[in-house]
């Protein structure tokens, strides 16, 4: 693209996709946490690990082919949508029809898969139940894709929370009620798909006030060519699905006697760094029809500046999150498994380590977004093949000798990889300035942040360690403002609107 001259990426616009950036983590910090650690950790320590190995497992199995319920279909939307906002009456009934010929194939897929590998009955009834979820899933974000693109960022936040709360609240009652004794793994998955259904519903609901919907008109050629037009974005989504989600299914195999309880531990390390990689998620929602209707108006300078604006503001928030988890990992564990099942020290050991990918995930969240808005599908399949053969490589090399540990320092090696080609071929591609300021300010930061975690705060006998570790994330606000890594001005932007 060529620089454009109009101030397209305006003040209020910089407050607009900060406020909103900020008002959508809001909601679901709200939610999320009370998620991951009042119900799924605490479904992992009911159920024992052994079960929640096999399901973390099955998942990841699951997982790997997502790619066929979506085939990059909500991703090329997303760049629909956001530029030609009034297609959304056409598009939207075809786009459903076509994920509903995906999903049947999605099936197809995996339990095929699971018949090679030798699953038994229940693992394959188990494996059915968890596909259904993730099909749910795949359309309810589909739904909310059209909303994003809409640029209704606010009710995009809230319709991102529905599915976790309705889990909070039902399994909640289950799991802390007088039927704990008797949850199981088939009642955690009962739910789930409740959770799921109810999430579709209502980002139905919301798709079809919001998209001027006259008369529904099918069109086997759009189906097919919407099919088509996102290909291109499936294999880019198979392969970073591969070299995330291989880790489980890898511990499964190549530890054939204690594989799920391995699974298990590393499983439930990583489904905190889950919890926190929400953020990258949610920023990239935010970004993606933000990039595409700057790019189509050849925006050079503008897309540079929400490119670091959107990076430095990630870079807080994982550098932040990634020190004071390490240093408290053993704590955080003891406070969300139990003991018995997961001991802290071990368990610990795999968080500290593992929470460091959150660093280079987030920033491919900004860097692949953009790329993504652009089209750069062939340098982004590069990255994507390229990280699928180190990561299998090491876990190969890594998981008999070390089990979960060798898969989190193939996670760590792999993540770090792609992040890095991400940001440069975003860098190369865009012809966006490179500011080697922004990465001092932000090691400045993460050292200041590292010595007064390790040294001035977790030492100290009082008060509880939960309030210490909350302090730490208070003055990390401040520290990332001395040092730059937040704007001085963005600060002064979100004191006056009262955030």
């Amino acid at each position: 693209p060529h620089p454009h001259k109009s101030p397209i990426f305006t003040p209020s616009m910089k407050r607009g996709f900060i406020s909103n950036f900020l008002f959508l983590l809001f909601v679901n910090v709200l939610v999320k946490p009370f998620y991951v650690f009042g119900i799924e950790l605490k479904t992992a320590s009911v159920i024992g690990k052994e079960d929640f190995g096999l399901y973390f497992s099955l998942f990841s199995h699951a997982f790997i082919f997502y790619v066929l319920l979506d085939l990059g279909l909500t991703q090329y939307n997303g760049r629909v949508i956001a530029r030609e906002p009034e297609s959304l009456s056409k598009l939207m009934p075809n786009f459903v029809l076509a994920k509903s010929f995906l999903a049947f194939l999605f099936y197809i897929f995996i339990v095929m898969a699971a018949w090679a590998l030798g699953y038994t009955g229940y693992e394959i009834k188990i494996l059915f139940w968890i596909g259904t979820v993730l099909a749910l899933t795949s359309f309810s974000q589909y739904l909310r894709s059209n909303i994003a693109a809409l640029h209704l960022f606010r009710l995009d936040a809230w319709l991102s929370i529905v599915y976790r709360l309705v889990l909070i609240v039902v399994a909640g009652a289950l799991l802390y009620g007088s039927f704990a004794d008797q949850f199981t793994l088939e009642h955690f998955l009962s739910v789930q798909l409740l959770a799921a259904f109810t999430a579709v519903i209502i980002a139905l609901i919301a798709n079809i006030k919001h998209g001027g919907f006259k008369k529904i008109r099918l069109d086997r050629k759009l189906i097919w060519n919407i099919i088509k037009e996102g290909y291109p974005y499936a294999l880019l989504i198979l392969l970073t699905t591969v070299y995330t989600r291989t880790d489980a299914v890898m511990l499964r195999e190549l530890l054939p006697e204690t594989g799920n309880a391995e699974a298990g531990a590393y499983g439930a390390a990583y489904r905190m760094l889950d919890m926190v990689v929400m953020v990258g998620v949610l920023l990239a929602s935010q970004l993606l029809p933000m990039f595409a209707r700057l790019i189509k108006e050849n925006a050079t300078r503008e897309i540079g500046e929400l490119a670091y604006k959107g990076f430095k503001l990630i870079m807080y928030f994982s550098v932040t999150t990634a020190v004071v988890v390490t240093v408290f990992r053993e704590e955080v564990v003891a406070l969300t498994l139990d003991e018995g099942e997961y001991p802290p020290v071990y368990v610990g050991k795999i968080l500290g380590l593992l929470i460091f990918a959150f660093i280079p995930v987030a920033s491919g969240y900004v860097f692949n977004t953009l790329m993504n808005a652009n089209a750069s599908l062939r340098a982004l399949n590069i990255i994507g093949i390229i990280g699928v053969i180190a990561n299998i490589i090491l876990n190969f090399m890594l998981i008999p000798e070390h089990g979960a540990l060798g898969a989190v320092y193939a996670t760590i090696f792999t993540q770090g990889l792609t992040g890095i080609a991400h940001a440069f071929f975003a860098h190369r591609i865009l012809g966006i300035r490179f500011r080697p300021g922004v990465i001092f300010r932000i090691l400045i930061f993460g050292g200041l942040m590292w010595l007064l975690t390790s040294f001035l705060v977790y030492p100290l006998e009082n008060p509880h360690w939960f309030i210490r570790f909350l302090l730490c994330g208070i003055v990390s606000l401040p520290l990332a403002v001395l040092t730059g890594v937040l704007d001085k001005e963005l600060w002064n932007d979100l004191r006056s609107r009262g955030i």
